[in-house]
């Protein structure tokens, strides 16, 4: 395990909420415990994935919104391995009207069965299978609420359209997928 160079550590420390130990492929070193609900957004990816491709996300954002994206750490997957939690600070934005930076992490499925059996009680039109049988949970939030507001959106639609799976938005009485997610993008 390592500790990031002094300033870095400092900065990224903060924004991901303590310690920012990662090892050598810039995996979070700690377990993730899942944000409640009503305090951050929340996604139920197909499939069992945990690797956060920031080229493929950088090409994915730049190619259908328009958008910039970084992940720091930067993520290694040595061997094919992958986290079973992991953590990270995202930016993500419509360069140069702006910018917002986002902690994004992710944990299995079966470690937060409140927050999938709340999901399913307010899914339909088939979301609800969708949340049954997903294995992997994403979750993101603004750092500060001084931060870009409208890159929660951005990252939603973004993970929708890449992980392929119905997302919650905080205070939100439903769930929606990838169209949901381009349209209210839309409308901002």
């Amino acid at each position: 395990m390592r500790r990031l160079d002094a300033v870095d550590s400092l900065a990224l420390g903060a924004r991901l909420g303590g310690m920012a130990d990662f090892d050598e492929a810039g995996w979070w070193a700690g377990r993730t415990e899942a944000w409640p609900a009503d305090q951050a957004w929340t996604l139920f990816a197909r499939e069992d994935d945990s690797r956060m491709l920031e080229a493929r996300w950088r090409q994915q954002a730049k190619r259908f919104f328009g958008a910039s994206v970084s992940v720091a750490p930067s993520k290694d997957y040595p061997g094919g391995g992958q986290p079973r939690f992991d953590r990270a600070s995202v930016a993500v934005g419509r360069d140069p009207d702006w910018t917002g930076r986002l902690t994004l992490q992710t944990f299995p499925a079966d470690h937060a069965e409140p927050l999938r059996c709340e999901a399913l009680a307010l899914a339909d039109g088939g979301m609800d299978t969708l949340i049954q049988r997903s294995p992997r949970i994403w979750q993101w939030r603004r750092d500060d609420q001084g931060s870009e507001p409208r890159a929660e959106l951005l990252l939603a639609a973004l993970l929708a359209s890449v992980l392929l799976g119905p997302v919650w938005a905080p205070g939100e009485r439903g769930v929606f997928g990838v169209r949901g997610a381009r349209e209210r993008l839309a409308r901002l």
